[in-house]
């Protein structure tokens, strides 16, 4: 990874803390001595598309969460993107010019690209 790569970690966890503890209730109420914790609630519910792509049929585990929660869980990606890769990343702009600049230069092509 780059060495210059932000971090992410900070607001998804912040955001995890709020969404995801209402439903690790719910799941360990419904399931006595599962013990799960709010992580293992991202991961539970990251398996719903995962096997749903890879079974090419509805995972049994996307009924074990509402619209609302994936909703929340959604949000969570987006806010890795945000923070990570995204317009909060500190180096995000300079990507962004130095892409607009190839795209739009009359003399773009791979020796302009590679600054040659």
């Amino acid at each position: 990874m780059c060495p210059n790569a932000e971090d992410s970690e900070t607001q998804t966890n912040i955001w995890q803390s709020i969404y995801a503890p209402p439903i690790t209730r719910r799941l360990n109420a419904a399931a006595w001595g599962a013990n799960l914790t709010d992580t293992d609630i991202f991961n539970l519910i990251s398996l719903c598309p995962l096997e749903t792509v890879a079974k090419t049929t509805r995972s049994p585990f996307c009924n074990l969460f509402t619209r609302a929660e994936f909703q929340a869980y959604e949000y969570h990606g987006d806010l890795n993107k945000y923070f990570h890769t995204g317009y909060a990343y500190a180096y995000a702009i300079h990507y962004l010019y130095s892409s607009l600049f190839t795209a739009t230069d009359k003399r773009s092509g791979v020796s302009k690209a590679l600054g040659m």
